[in-house]
């Protein structure tokens, strides 16, 4: 139970720094940002916008996501919950296959 208590104030720790509120802000900034700069990308009237538009919003998509799993698997708990749900994935997509070798 010790242990446990030392898991979720290391939780606290990080979720209060600033590194975790900087990553925060800056992923959900960017995201925010985007469609604004997409519109005004596309209003110039060169009519190139299109795919470099599509390329940019998945540039910032990536990078959110990449924000995402770093801060997921710095922290323990998070770490946990990630490591459980994979598992529980990988045994449903086992069986699937096992039973359709079964026939």
């Amino acid at each position: 139970m010790k242990n446990l208590k030392t898991i979720f104030a290391s939780f606290e720790e990080k979720a209060k720094s600033a590194k975790v509120q900087r990553v925060l802000l800056t992923g959900a900034t960017a995201f925010a940002l985007t469609p604004v700069a997409l519109a005004s990308e596309g209003s110039g009237g060169s009519g190139s916008g299109g795919m470099s538009a599509v390329l940019g919003a998945f540039d910032t998509v990536v990078s959110l996501m990449n924000k995402v799993w770093e801060l997921m698997t710095s922290n323990p708990l998070l770490t946990l919950f990630l490591a459980a749900g994979l598992l529980t994935i990988g045994v449903r997509v086992f069986r699937q296959i096992k039973r359709a070798a079964k026939g």
